[in-house]
């Protein structure tokens, strides 16, 4: 057996409860083993395995109790009586501190999501799902997660899970009663995102149907209509993109992905102006988000301030250095600063994340760019 920390700690923990049976006269001895193992298990993410080991504990324990009270005279009943005590105890501790330390784990995890820190934000999000595997709102960000890092194999297994044909009525339970979070909103959310990794393959139809159902069934969903224009503008509809941008910019002005959406599509269309204040809104909201750095910093590039241009794109992958969209707006800056040699080094990063990308994401080069 691998002796990690947290299974170094579990037998510590075994051992102490065992003593502290062994010390503790009465009642309140045959209480403590379950406390101790149920919080120290349950805080390490421990599962089932540690009922198990944790009943095992628990019979160990009342047999010392009654090896060092003999007094009892033989008659086992009081020790039974115990026992079922410390089950009681244990399994109540187990499952009423499951539901919470599912919503730590998943407020943990947003927290690094709103710091860009994408794999962090994955880790705890894993933790949450192992405790409840239906909870919608965190697979929907897994899934975004999961999409920018164009891990897109993943990311369709996820949007599968929360796309079962019971979902809807009978698996958002969890949100709509316990979280308080609108079931069919969450429901049309994993719609619009499974819709945004097709787009990402470049399956543009079937995303625009998933679109499509995301809208039918909640209309006023700002991330359906971020990923609707979205795909309008990788398929060079700048009217179409425009249009649906509007839409989410009245629904919601405190969204950054609507900010740096509209400010992509008046980057394309030359108007570096009104690109910047979008760029510029939609970092004051996130100023973490990698997208956003880099498309000012390509904004900066195209009216001439370089040096300023340059903080940007650098800070953009700081965050993300797997964008190759970003390695190739710092040496596009380089170069019209007059630095060669940087610029080529930064063509070749460019180049090389392009063809990581192709060979395992499975991207298309030609759509790799628009990312």
């Amino acid at each position: 057996m691998n002796l990690s920390f947290p299974r170094v700690v579990m037998i510590l923990s075994i051992l102490l409860g065992l003593y502290l049976v062994y010390i503790l006269p009465n009642f309140i001895s045959f209480l403590i083993l379950p406390i101790i193992l149920g919080g120290i298990f349950e805080g390490l993410n421990y599962y089932r395995r540690d009922i198990l080991l944790t009943i095992v504990a628990a019979i160990l324990g009342t047999g010392l109790i009654y090896n060092f009270y003999p007094s009892v005279g033989g008659d086992l009943t009081p020790f039974i009586g115990a026992f079922v005590v410390c089950l009681v105890v244990f399994f109540f501790l187990y499952f009423a501190t499951r539901e919470w330390n599912a919503i730590l784990c998943q407020l943990k995890g947003l927290e690094f999501f709103k710091t860009g820190n994408n794999f962090k934000t994955l880790e705890y999000f894993d933790k949450s799902l192992e405790k409840y595997s239906n909870n919608l709102s965190v697979l929907n960000v897994k899934m975004f997660v999961l999409t920018s890092l164009h891990r897109y194999d993943e990311a369709l297994k996820s949007a599968n899970m929360a796309l079962v044909s019971d979902f809807d009525e009978d698996r958002t339970y969890y949100d709509k009663q316990k979280r308080g979070v609108d079931g069919k909103k969450i429901f049309a959310a994993a719609l619009a995102n499974k819709g945004h990794i097709l787009s990402k393959l470049g399956k543009y139809d079937v995303a625009l149907s998933y679109y499509d159902k995301a809208l039918k069934k909640y209309p006023e969903l700002t991330i359906g209509l971020i990923y609707k224009a979205d795909t309008f503008q990788e398929l060079g509809k700048y009217d179409e993109a425009s249009k649906y941008f509007d839409e989410a910019l009245e629904l919601d002005k405190n969204d950054w992905m609507v900010s740096n959406g509209a400010g992509t599509i008046l980057f394309r269309l030359e108007k570096y102006e009104e690109a910047i204040r979008y760029f510029n809104q939609s970092l004051s909201l996130n100023p973490n988000s990698a997208t956003a750095l880099s498309n000012k910093g390509g904004v900066l590039d195209e009216l001439g301030k370089y040096d300023e241009a340059l903080e940007y794109v650098n800070k953009s992958i700081e965050i993300n250095s797997k964008s190759p969209i970003a390695w190739n707006n710092k040496g596009s800056i380089l170069c019209h600063l007059g630095r060669h040699e940087e610029a080529l080094k930064c063509a070749e990063k460019a180049l090389e994340k392009l063809i990581l990308a192709t060979l395992y994401f499975g991207v298309p080069r030609e759509k790799y760019w628009q990312m």
